[in-house]
């Protein structure tokens, strides 16, 4: 008698005649039932056989070990064994957790597959082992920390010159970390944050016609730095002035200032040589000052500075300088006029209109009006009177003294130019002067110009020389008067 299976046996392997046989069954380790068949056999005969049916054993799955520890390294493997008696499956809850085979019957083993620990602390996955009729089981893996990591998207990074112009790159972290500018200009909108993320940098205008540059730091625990360099657009070239109209006083070296306002150099220009600039040029913001000499009109006058630069519109400022004081003077104050009839000037000096008039008749004055600077002839028709005549002119402008100028006039009545015939003037022409022969009379010599104006008075009495020295070239009247007549005559330097 013999069992084709090991876990069945008999209690006789043989006998003869009849007898009872007892078999015996090991457990059945299997969830489902087996089978078995006994072969009796016995010379001169078929055998018999007979099949011994074990029914199915109680379903069994354990796991070992139920504690694992994995690598933070990406690959990283670990595995377990299964013990069971049926079909089972198993399942991760964590994606970063892969197993080499997710179903099995029997025995076994699984191995598990990590994925990079992108953090810095420890992480756990739970794998199930399940099968039917049977408590499922459980193995848990840690998962050491990973190493702290700090990129950024980019290391350079450019921006526009305009006010409120940004710019962004992406942090990839595990960590916290922070972020910092250099400069004051380029903002952040964040200065700390944690595991990936993305940040904003705004900008103020660039007030300057040159590129610019920033450094954003992000930094981290346990991890270098990382920088990104950002260069700002030059910016426009800009050029102001304020304020653009001035005044000043009309003193000498009255002063004011305005200020100008770019980014590039600039030079300043009066085109009044009263008006002063100092500093004539500068660089980026600055202040000029103007300042003037005395204003010698009674009017107000004006002033440019140009402001200019490179590559920008010039900017100007007009500046008004106060009308001065009104001043009229006029030479000489006092004239002896000829008798006979003649003319004469006076010279005016004033900063403004002014009038002439004259208070006799017979002296006219010419041009009655002006302004500035200029002379007015005196004319006086022959004094055929018996007196002495005299006349006021009288000069006048608005805002100052007005100034008088006293003629005086002799008469011609009684004096006949014949009388002195007797007196005699050598040599005429001259050059550096000329005699005079008065006999034994003592005469008086005056000498007028071409305009009646009296340049020379003296005594003379017998034979002089009258040196011309104060004379200029040109053509005078001589007049000889002695206690009973006058004679004129015309003499000429050369």
């Amino acid at each position: 008698m013999v069992s084709n299976q090991s876990w069945l046996t008999a209690n006789v392997a043989s006998g003869s005649d009849n007898n009872a046989v007892t078999i015996t069954a090991e457990v059945n380790p299997l969830s489902i039932a087996r089978t078995a068949i006994v072969t009796v056999s016995a010379n001169g005969t078929t055998s018999i056989t007979v099949t011994v049916t074990q029914a199915a054993g109680a379903a069994v799955l354990s796991v070992s070990p139920v504690n694992l520890s994995i690598a933070s390294a990406q690959g990283s493997t670990s595995s377990f064994n299964v013990s069971s008696n049926t079909s089972w499956t198993a399942t991760c809850n964590q994606t970063w957790l892969l197993l080499n085979s997710s179903s099995g019957s029997g025995n076994g083993t699984v191995t598990l597959t990590s994925e990079e620990n992108p953090t810095t602390k420890e992480r756990t996955a739970v794998v199930t082992v399940s099968a039917p009729g049977v408590a499922s089981q459980t193995v848990t893996v840690t998962q050491i920390t990973g190493n702290a990591i700090l990129t950024v998207s980019s290391t350079a990074l450019d921006i526009l010159a305009a006010e409120g112009s940004t710019a962004t790159f992406d942090v990839i972290s595990n960590v916290s970390w922070s972020v910092v500018s250099d400069q004051t200009w380029l903002m952040v909108n964040a200065s700390t944050g944690s595991g990936n993320g993305t940040v904003t940098l705004t900008s103020e205008e660039n007030p300057t016609t040159k590129e610019r540059t920033a450094v954003v730091t992000v930094s981290a625990p346990g991890v270098s730095s990382q920088t990104i360099t950002v260069t700002q657009a030059a910016g426009e070239a800009t050029l102001s002035v304020s304020p653009s109209t001035m005044d000043v006083a009309a003193l000498n070296g009255s002063t004011e200032s305005f200020n100008v306002t770019s980014n590039v150099n600039w030079t300043a220009v009066s085109n009044q040589s009263w008006l002063t600039v100092n500093p004539a040029s500068g660089t980026g913001n600055g202040t000029v000052n103007v300042t003037t000499t005395a204003n010698s009109l009674a009017t107000a006058r004006t002033a440019t500075v140009t402001v200019s630069g490179s590559g920008v519109s010039s900017q100007t400022v007009t500046v008004t300088q106060a009308a001065g004081a009104a001043t009229l003077t006029v030479s000489p104050s006092t004239i002896d006029i000829a008798a006979t009839s003649g003319d004469t000037t006076i010279m005016i000096t004033s900063n403004t209109s002014w009038t002439v008039a004259s208070d006799q008749s017979w002296l006219s004055v010419a041009p009655v009006s002006g302004s500035g600077n200029g002379t007015v002839i005196l004319t006086a028709t022959k004094n055929s009177t018996a007196n002495e005549r005299n006349a006021i002119v009288t000069v006048s402008a608005e805002g100052a003294t007005s100034q008088t100028i006293t003629v005086t006039q002799p008469t011609t009545v009684g004096i006949s130019e014949n009388e002195l015939s007797g007196i005699s003037i050598y040599p005429n022409p001259f050059s550096d002067g000329f005699n005079i022969n008065a006999g034994n009379d003592i005469i008086t010599l005056t000498i007028f110009d071409i305009r009646g104006r009296k340049i020379l008075v003296r005594k003379a009495t017998g034979t002089e020389f009258i040196p011309a020295g104060c004379l200029e070239n040109g053509l005078y009247m001589i007049e000889l008067t002695d206690s009973k007549a006058t004679k004129r005559k015309k003499i000429c330097k050369y």
